[in-house]
């Protein structure tokens, strides 16, 4: 894996954090006192974010620093994931709102990085939502 190929990995992880915490790329920029212009580099992966800020948010999410390199040890649902709850956010449907508060549940229950006693069943939940939000998207 290349240094480009981790801070593309990153950037998505920090995308679907955010994501996931309800929060805008200003929350992040402002939290972090960097502009909305680097917040949206890092998500793409085209800056490396930097460890200060990386631990920074961790902490500030309460998050284990691995959160940003190991996330679910899942790309594919990662991937899934960002995509399914940006299509969502900007829907409104009831097929929408239902994953949304789906998620949400499912975060409130295990937190961001799943639970550290059944990380499984954490991982085998989201990949069900994810995959009942697609089959629904193909209706």
């Amino acid at each position: 894996m290349t240094p480009s190929d981790i801070d593309a990995v990153v950037g998505r992880r920090l995308r679907l954090l955010r994501l996931l915490s309800n929060l805008q790329a200003e929350d992040i920029a402002a939290l972090l006192d960097v502009d909305l212009a680097q917040v949206s580099a890092w998500e793409a992966g085209r800056s490396r974010f930097e460890p200060v800020h990386m631990a920074a948010l961790a902490r500030e999410m309460r998050l284990p620093l691995g959160w940003f390199f190991f996330g679910f040890r899942d790309d594919e649902l990662e991937h899934s994931m960002v995509t399914e709850i940006e299509d969502a956010a900007g829907g409104g449907s009831a097929g929408d709102v239902l994953f949304l508060t789906s998620l949400s549940r499912l975060f409130g229950t295990y937190g961001p990085c799943g639970s550290s006693e059944d990380p499984d069943r954490f991982l085998m939940e989201a990949r069900q939502l994810v995959a009942q939000r697609i089959a629904g998207d193909r209706r």
